[in-house]
């Protein structure tokens, strides 16, 4: 029953939080909406974890610690500390996180069911609406109320990931429930998104931003989690060494974890759980005990952290044959660049073609200008206008327009060239020597009447 009070508390102090972390934002003034967005998802997790796993860490970590011995129990503002029940603190821990958990999921999955049916009738009834007179479907889409985006859902599915892994050692059953939830899940947000909602109009991310950095932490600290709890809450390591003290038995373990209330402090003689003796103080076996505690969680979460780092090492993010084509695909698009950079330059006459780039080039030239070449039936023919514009026929008009149509006309060559090999001056024949040779001196003539006049 207390854990059902609880869920019912937390489900409450969630749409509160909400709106604090997005007031709290709003303060802040940031510069950009991704600082926006990031500051908001932060602080909407951190209220949400705290208001979710509070009660769960408790129960794990805290719960039946500080409780003290009969005649100096330890209180806090007169009240004394609350102690495990007979079975241990695990079992209620494992009942906490199964409401907890389950009830969340069952909320969850009703309000994405009816708040959407609620407010598409609330449209309706705000545009004094009724269904009959919504004929196409166009129009029945456009009143339907907006969609909120995936905001919920990132924060659904994190929360989700957290149950299942921070404490998965308490509840094993936790993976099982959310895989049968998000089973179901995926049916009602397709319903949701498709049908109750108007479509959003899809936008390109890089990435899922800051939720992938709180996966992260998430997962680090359920390595953690899970150690404490195998050697702090559970009866694991003390099972296990008072098997190694006593010839690997279990014969009267319950009995040793009871101890005598010390001399004076009560009328008759009671026992508790607790490893201390008569006088109240902890025995040997507690120290040792202790010492294991530590030891076992530095050494797991060194070992898991170690098999982490060691999968990350051998399994690249990108596969290697993708990676190959990615590099591939950068390496093209740098020499069509430089290409079509030096085509243009070379073209309009900016600068003169290195030696050993002077054939591609002319044969390329010529095969813009509509001349003879032995690749023209690989190659498109460009325009016959551009050869005019190279050989200088347009007189003083083709300035500006030149450079233009020589960029438009040049740009259906590039593709095609990258897969080819360099002209050399034994492809030419001497017909194209000749047409290389005739558009060169053209040129020549036209760069002097051109400094003749200026």
């Amino acid at each position: 029953s207390g854990a059902v009070v609880n869920l019912f508390l937390i489900m409450t102090m969630s749409i509160l939080y909400e709106k604090l972390a997005l007031r709290l934002t709003s303060w802040e003034m940031h510069r950009t909406q991704t600082e926006f967005d990031d500051s908001l998802t932060f602080k909407v997790f951190i209220f949400q974890f705290v208001n979710y796993y509070s009660s769960i860490f408790y129960i794990a970590f805290f719960k039946g610690r500080f409780v003290g011995c009969p005649g100096n129990y330890s209180k806090i503002w007169s009240l004394r500390n609350e102690d495990c029940r007979t079975g241990g603190c695990l079992i209620e821990l494992a009942q906490q996180l199964a409401v907890i958990m389950i009830g969340k999921q069952f909320f969850n999955n009703v309000k994405e069911v009816g708040v959407p049916k609620v407010m598409a009738w609330f449209q309706r009834k705000k545009v004094q609406l009724s269904k009959s007179h919504l004929k196409t479907r166009w129009e029945k889409d456009n009143h339907l109320p907006l969609n909120k985006g995936l905001f919920e859902e990132y924060l659904e599915m994190v929360l989700q990931f957290g149950f299942i892994t921070i404490f998965v050692a308490a509840f094993p059953l936790a993976p099982l429930f959310a895989l049968l939830n998000n089973w179901v899940e995926i049916r009602l947000d397709a319903q949701k998104f498709l049908c109750q909602t108007r479509r959003v109009v899809a936008e390109r991310a890089e990435n899922i931003g800051i939720w992938f950095k709180i996966l992260d932490m998430l997962a680090h600290l359920a390595v953690i989690s899970n150690g404490c709890l195998i050697s702090f809450t559970s009866d694991f390591l003390p099972k296990l060494l008072y098997q190694y003290e006593h010839n690997w038995s279990l014969v009267g373990y319950v009995n040793f974890t009871l101890s005598h209330s010390p001399n004076g402090t009560m009328s008759q003689q009671c026992r508790y759980k607790g490893l201390r003796d008569n006088q109240g103080n902890f025995t040997p076996f507690f120290w040792k005990l202790l010492a294991l505690q530590f030891a076992f969680v530095i050494i797991f979460e060194h070992v898991v952290f170690g098999i982490c780092r060691l999968i990350d090492v051998l399994v690249p993010d990108i596969p290697e044959g993708l990676e190959f084509k990615i590099k591939r695909e950068r390496y093209l698009a740098k020499q069509a660049l430089q290409d079509s950079e030096t085509i243009i330059n070379v073209a309009t006459g900016l600068v003169e073609l290195p030696t050993k780039y002077s054939r591609m080039v002319l044969d390329l030239t010529a095969e813009l200008g509509g001349l003879s070449s032995p690749r023209d039936n690989i190659l498109p023919r460009a325009n016959p206008n551009t050869h005019k514009l190279l050989s200088g026929q347009s007189g003083s008009t083709a300035s500006t327009t030149s450079s233009t149509t020589v960029v438009t006309e040049v740009k259906p060559v590039l593709k095609p060239r990258l897969t080819r090999k360099s002209a050399t001056c034994d492809d030419l024949s001497s017909k194209d020597k000749e047409d290389a040779d005739k558009i060169s001196r053209t040129r020549t003539r036209s760069a002097k009447s051109d400094r003749r006049s200026s």
